[in-house]
């Protein structure tokens, strides 16, 4: 147990342990680490502090991941993802092997319905395109929870 004296509070080497011994890649307990460094120090901490800043963080990183998806999508870079840029970017062909090049479409095999699908589904105002709130907001409540 990282509160061995069930004091509810975790020393800075618990947390180091936490981190160490978490499924996280090595940037990642980097990062995670600093950020703990840089709010706590090397004091003990609430237990339930240390989750929810772990939980914050992780909610953050959800954030930096949609927006980076979302720029890759809006390939006009005007804010919103229409219909043709899903098209446009689904048609892009991805080489899987030397000499072989697949439209993305063809290899995550969608058809024009399913791609209907998708921009009606991020579509929540129905105004014909996705707008990164939209984005963020279905891609948020469509993730698994951990609990």
């Amino acid at each position: 147990s990282t509160d061995a004296k069930n004091s509810g509070f975790l020393s800075a080497d618990s947390m180091e342990l936490v981190i160490q011994h978490s499924s996280l890649s090595h940037e990642a307990q980097l990062e995670l680490r600093q950020l703990l460094y840089k709010k706590f120090g090397s004091e003990e901490v609430e237990y339930a502090e240390f989750v929810q800043s772990v939980a914050d963080w992780k909610r953050h990183l959800q954030e930096e991941l949609c927006r980076l998806a979302f720029g890759t999508l809006d390939v006009n870079s005007d804010g919103h993802i229409s219909m043709d840029e899903l098209q446009k970017i689904l048609g892009e062909e991805i080489s899987t092997s030397p000499g072989v090049m697949i439209p993305l479409r063809d290899i995550l095999g969608l058809q024009s319905r399913d791609v209907d699908a998708i921009l009606d589904q991020f579509d929540l105002d129905k105004d014909g395109q996705i707008s990164f709130n939209e984005f963020i907001s279905t891609w948020s409540t469509h993730q698994p929870r951990n609990g």
